[in-house]
């Protein structure tokens, strides 16, 4: 993977591109029963340690509380899941000339301007919090609401872009 330092910030194009991909090949028959039967024997540390690693922090730096902490931001339908909000870089990139441009005083950016990532990331980091807590504290947090859904009220989900 290369990255284009001329990368125009077009909605089309992207600033990395995958020069070559390299099929992984099992080096025996038995290889595939062997990596199974190795994953199951190991304990609950060693996963942790696994995970951790995959993702590039070295557990043994961290106390069990924060290593607690790194895996929940894994889980998607986690609260505390920060993930999603990664796809978003390619909707930044590609709105520094637009901001640029807006703050030059060309105007704003309307959000129908932004890349689609945008839109996907915004709902990929919101969503875990919103399936945590509407339900369970928000809702129930305004007082007569639960009451008037549960009777068969409706609610309007009112936007604010």
């Amino acid at each position: 993977m290369s990255t284009s330092p001329r990368w125009g910030g077009s909605p089309a194009a992207s600033p990395f591109r995958v020069e070559s991909v390299r099929p992984i090949q099992m080096s025996t028959r038995d290889a595939l029963d062997t990596f199974v039967g190795g994953r199951a024997r190991f304990t609950l540390d060693q996963w942790r340690a696994l995970l951790l690693r995959s993702v590039g922090f070295e557990p043994s730096r961290f106390t069990r509380r924060e290593q607690d902490v790194l895996i929940a931001r894994m889980i998607p339908y986690s609260p505390a899941f920060l993930a999603g909000g990664t796809s978003m870089f390619q909707a930044i990139f590609d709105a520094v000339p637009k901001l640029v441009a807006a703050f030059k005083g060309n105007g704003g950016v309307a959000w129908s301007e932004h890349h689609p990532a945008l839109y996907t990331a915004t709902a990929r980091f919101f969503r875990p919090g919103y399936r945590t807590n509407l339900i369970a504290q928000w809702i129930p947090a305004l007082e007569g609401v639960a009451g008037k859904l549960e009777a068969g009220g409706a609610i309007a989900d009112v936007g604010c872009g």
